[in-house]
């Protein structure tokens, strides 16, 4: 699959961190600035590459899979459904593969939950899900099957231009259900997949790592500091900082993989003004 060239989209500016890169912005500033752009809003709320961050924009070149080991809150399910959806709303008549650790999972985390694709589309444009066929269509012909790794044979048969699994580090049979979607990615002339896991010891991650083509992209929880609770990012360190729980589910560092790389803090000075900016913006959304 040759990759799309992003559709310019008028009015919008291109990334909230571009914006506010140099100096923290004064309430005054922030109010000129809304002001500007007010007739954007609406469309800005659901304009991915305006809101994420360096270490959630797919890798440039040529790659087979991109591996997101990441600590939980790093924004994994929001990264790979928005790749899914930027593939789908340019490519018709993409086929696309949802592999979660079960289906229910696939169904409740990857397709209706927070970060899932329903979610993360405006109402008008959403894809129409259906649960009995398992099936996600976009209005220009792509689609999007669900899948489990739980049932490693269901990939045998199906073929798909580009797949997202997700928390394959706890798949059960996870080996046999990577092959088979492995082997399903045959469409177009350079499938692709997107993997967003929280790192564990576990021989299918180490498998991955060391595959020809892997891309990998290696986050804390900390990097997404700008969504989350200031309160749960402060129990969660007093809890578990410094342990091997905590370097796992919150450093995205497996004690038997490589060291995690700690994210570069973009947001730095600015994190006040761009919460209230980011709340604006969705508080506003259709």
């Amino acid at each position: 699959m040759t990759r799309a060239k992003t559709r310019p989209r008028r009015n919008l500016p291109q990334n909230i961190h571009a914006v506010f890169k140099t100096d923290a912005p004064t309430t005054a500033a922030l109010e000129t600035w809304l002001a500007k752009h007010k007739g954007a809003m609406e469309q800005l709320a659901y304009h991915w590459p305006f809101w994420r961050r360096p270490d959630q924009c797919p890798p440039e070149g040529d790659w087979r899979c991109w591996l997101i080991l990441a600590g939980r809150g790093f924004g994994k399910t929001r990264t790979g459904a928005e790749w899914v959806r930027s593939a789908a709303e340019r490519l018709p008549g993409l086929r696309i593969a949802l592999v979660g650790a079960t289906l229910a999972e696939t169904r409740a985390i990857m397709v209706e939950g927070e970060s899932g694709l329903m979610a993360i589309a405006p109402v008008h444009d959403r894809p129409i899900f259906e649960p009995s066929l398992r099936r996600l269509t976009w209005r220009n012909g792509s689609m999007a099957m669900l899948y489990s790794a739980a049932e490693a044979e269901g990939l045998r048969g199906p073929e798909h231009h580009l797949a997202w699994a997700d928390e394959c580090a706890k798949w059960d049979h996870g080996e046999a259900a990577w092959d088979n979607l492995a082997l399903s990615l045959r469409l177009g002339p350079a499938p692709q997949l997107v993997a967003t896991t929280t790192p564990r010891p576990v021989p299918l991650i180490r498998r991955i790592m060391a595959e020809a083509g892997t891309i990998m992209t290696r986050g804390r929880t900390a990097d997404n500091d700008l969504n989350l609770a200031s309160a749960f990012l402060e129990r969660m360190t007093a809890l578990y900082g410094g342990t091997r729980i905590g370097r796992q589910e919150l450093d995205g560092s497996g004690v038997a993989l490589c060291a995690c790389h700690g994210g570069t803090d973009i947001v730095g000075d600015h994190k006040g003004a761009l919460r209230s900016l980011h709340g604006w913006a969705v508080d506003r959304g259709p």
